[in-house]
């Protein structure tokens, strides 16, 4: 197992042990696990994170996403750029 496995099974169950089954306990405990995968280049993994957030009500907004640098390493991919358009045209002003 190379560096990042482990650094990936490190984090799930970092997440494990200090939430529970942490997809059950919440969206804050998803952005981490998604700040994770960023972290360690996991762009596509993070995206699909990004989108199961969007999928159910929650204080996370397409608004954060663009306007929060913490989400700067995922800003060019082409996948991320189509969800902010995505869910932009869903927010009404």
């Amino acid at each position: 197992m190379g560096r990042v496995e482990v650094s990936c099974t490190g984090v799930d169950h970092a997440l494990r042990v200090a939430t529970g089954d942490y997809h059950a306990s919440g969206r804050n405990n998803l952005t981490y696990e998604t700040l994770a995968h960023m972290g360690l280049g996991h762009c596509e993994a993070a995206i699909d994170l990004v989108e199961e957030m969007f999928s159910a009500p929650s204080w996370f907004t397409v608004h954060i996403l663009e306007i929060d640098p913490v989400w700067d390493p995922l800003r060019e991919h082409p996948r991320f750029q189509a969800l902010l358009e995505e869910y932009a045209s869903d927010v009404k002003h």
